[in-house]
Parts: structure tokens; sequence; C-alpha cells
């Protein structure tokens, strides 16, 4: 779930050398960042491929496994978490966003060099390296869609269904937020700047109502606190969606909103076309079970899918297409990315914000 840089030089790459990464001689730098995001996003795009499977009456047995193991990833992430700083490992809902080790990129061909949460300097809490508010409103897309599309249904008899597993997931990050009081520290005491999504307050309702929809039902426990039903209540109410914040972070408005289902159809499409993510506008449909906001045209999804280049997104990178709309590391995470970067920095994608707008659109179709 990283991307390529083929063209950057190992040995003096500013990123690299910034967080104290190996840099070796050679081209070719394999990198991620916010992979639990991606992580998010492939659990959804995977819980969609697995129901167009059924519907075509196709063996999934591999997408459910698939899906399983991504699932699994994620609770590897919460347990592994303290060991990068120091401590006993525990599943308790605080998670590192990647375990990528420092070597991994001998795994692929034409790289010389890695650079990920824990694959250069020891990873700290107030760097950026851990559980934040963006990732989990993402992991949250996947969640929902799994918990939703699977339920009921299990990988292996012998395990729980899909639904449960999202529950425990859901329930242990929950309570987390709980303890903390919406305010994010590190097992050590480390407080998680707000410049890194440490402060949750703010749209901490929404939160609360996530986890009371994918995980009350299974425990039982209200995840809403005093303070999330008070201000945090009012906040989302009346000030979430017409807040001023980058782009690249006004998908968690449009997000908390689908958690709680509190727009109708028409405010949730005004929005995605506003900005850029109509991504978003077919997950609320298919999660609170309505119709899409006719101002949403199917001709207009498709022209748009029919565009992706045929060998993925990519920006800059030798014999790359630049195709306009798909030069970003994702069009629905960072819509102001999406015709490249300023920065000089060449990527090639993973492709996963096409591969998911593709099932979420044929899964949409499907429902008429």
């Amino acid at each position: 779930m990283g991307a390529r840089m083929p063209t950057a030089n190992c040995a003096d790459n500013w990123h690299l050398l910034r967080d104290k990464c190996k840099t070796p001689k050679g081209q070719g730098l394999i990198e991620w960042g916010d992979a639990t995001i991606h992580l998010g996003l492939y659990i959804a795009t995977l819980a969609l491929e697995a129901q167009l499977l059924e519907q075509k009456g196709q063996d999934r047995s591999a997408c459910l496994k698939e899906l399983w193991l991504a699932l699994e990833a994620y609770d590897r992430l919460d347990e592994q978490a303290e060991t990068f700083l120091g401590l006993p490992p525990s599943l308790n809902g605080f998670f590192i966003r990647d375990d990528v080790p420092s070597d991994f990129h001998l795994e692929f061909d034409s790289a010389n060099c890695c650079r990920a949460s824990a694959a250069c300097q020891a990873p700290s809490a107030k760097d950026g390296y851990f559980i934040s508010q963006d990732q989990v409103f993402y992991l949250y897309v996947g969640w929902l869609l799994t918990a939703q599309l699977l339920e009921g249904q299990k990988y292996q008899d012998s395990l729980p269904s899909f639904d449960e597993k999202v529950a425990g997931q859901v329930h242990r990050l929950s309570n987390y937020f709980l303890q903390e009081d919406w305010t994010l520290k590190a097992p050590n005491g480390e407080e998680i700047p707000n410049q890194w999504g440490g402060d949750l307050r703010m749209l901490n309702y929404a939160l609360a109502e996530g986890g009371n929809r994918l995980a009350g039902p299974y425990t039982g426990q209200n995840y809403q606190s005093q303070s999330s039903r008070g201000w945090g209540l009012a906040a989302f109410t009346f000030l979430g969606w017409r807040l001023p914040m980058p782009q690249h972070n006004r998908g968690m408005i449009v997000q908390a909103a689908i958690l709680v289902n509190a727009w109708s159809a028409k405010k949730m499409a005004r929005y995605c076309r506003r900005h850029d993510f109509v991504a978003w506008a077919f997950v609320d449909a298919i999660v609170n079970r309505r119709k899409l906001h006719k101002s949403i045209k199917m001709e207009e999804v498709q022209e748009l899918l029919s565009t992706a280049p045929w060998d993925g997104p990519c920006f800059g990178t030798p014999n790359c297409s630049n195709t306009p709309g798909w030069m970003g590391f994702d069009r629905w995470v960072h819509p102001e990315l999406k015709n490249g970067n300023d920065w000089k920095r060449y990527f090639d994608y993973n492709g996963l914000d096409y591969m998911l707008m593709y099932n979420l659109y044929q899964y949409y179709l499907s429902l008429d």
C-alpha cells in the first residue's frame, strides 16, 4: 500500500535524511505514508469485491481470505504498537500506522531504499507515526462496509464473522478514546499533538456513534461520554461542516456525517461535489441504504473511471502517462493532489482510489 519513487536518489533524498533512514547508493525508493488510511480503503474495496463476486456466482474464497488478513493486519498494528516504544505488546486500541521493516525494499525490483513509520528512526508519538483522527475515519469506511455487507458471514467456520471481528476492533478503539478523554496519548504518556490528529474533541460525537453503531450491538456498551454528548454534539451539529480546514481534512467531516447518518442525500451530494470526492457519497448511499441524489450522474462517474490509466496512477516517473485526475496517491483522500504536486516528488501509485470507486459504482448499480 505504499508508493514507488523509481528515480529518487537514496543517498541524498531529503526525506530519508530527515527521518534518519538508511541512505545507500542507488535509485529507487519505496515509501509508506498514512498506511492505515490506505488499509481502511483496502478493506472497503475488498468487502465490496466479495459481494460483487457473490452476485456473479463466482468463487470469492481468495477475496474473503485477503479481507480477513487485512483485518488481521490492523490487529497486528494495534498489538505491536507498544513494542516500538519499548513496551510489551498490547491489543488495546493504540496502533502504529505501519510496521514495514527497513529492508522491505528488497522485495521489489529496482528499489534500493525504504521509508516508513518504523523503518528509520525509532518512531515517537509526537512525530505522527501512530494513531490519529484522520487514520481512524478512513478505517471506519472499511469497517462500515465490511460489517454491513458481510454481516453473519465468515472466512472460516472456526473464526468470528466479519461483523464480529469489526465489532471487536471498534470496541478496543472506542474504549481507548474514552480512556484518554478524546485527547490521545501513547501508552508511555507521550501526547499525540493535534498537528498529527491527537485531539478528537471536535468530532468525538461522530466517533462515539461509530462505536455505538458497529460495536454497541455486540457489547451493549454506550461509547458516548459526557463531553461527546455535550460539546461534541454541539460542535458536530452546528460547526463541523462549516469549519474552514485544509482540503485534505474535509474528508473527515463527510465521514463523520456518514457514521451518524446526519445529512440528506442532497446535502451529501452537494458537499462531495464541491470538494471533489464523490466516492464518499456512494459510501453514504450504500451504508445508510438510500439513493444517491440526482445531482450525481452515473454517466459522469463512468466517464471519470474510463479516464484512469491502464498501468495505474503516476506522476512524473519514466513512461508515466501523467493522466489528469490520476496523478496523486489517492484522489478521494487528497483531491488537491489529483493533478500532481509542486514538490517534484515523482511517484508510481497503487491505484486504490480507482479500485474503490469502481467497486462502489458497480455495487451501487447492482442495488437497483
